[in-house]
This record gives C-alpha cells, structure tokens and sequence, in this order.
C-alpha cells in the first residue's frame, strides 16, 4: 500500500535536511532530492518495520490495532 507524507527540506550548513514529521524521522543528504530520496527509501522502511513490531496503536495509516 503506498501511502503519501508531508516531507519538509532545508539546506544545514553544506548539506540537505529531509523531515518527515507524521514519523518523526530525517535524512541527511547532499542535494534536496538525494535527502528525500533516502528519508522515502530507507528511513520510512525502516521506520515502518519498527512500528510494526511495537503493535503502534494508532500505525502510520491510523487504523486501530488488530
């Protein structure tokens, strides 16, 4: 199921922040489309799979937990 997040981007110092914060994640990178690149691929993935395994709640897709 591919779902959508409000990503926002800011140049720190010399290189590109990517802040999801529906996750609560960033990613660091060094252009605006390589940090939202790896804070979509690696840190959502990663971050989904974690949430998973806590049973959250309320799931990155706010259905209740079964």
């Amino acid at each position: 199921m591919k779902r959508a997040y409000p990503t926002f981007a800011a140049l720190c110092k010399t290189n590109h922040l990517a802040y999801i914060p529906d996750m609560d994640i960033c990613a660091e990178g060094n252009s605006v489309e390589n940090a939202i690149e790896i804070v979509a691929g690696d840190a959502i993935g990663l971050k989904g799979i974690d949430l998973e395994k806590r049973h959250w709640p309320q799931g990155l897709n706010n259905q209740p937990s079964r």
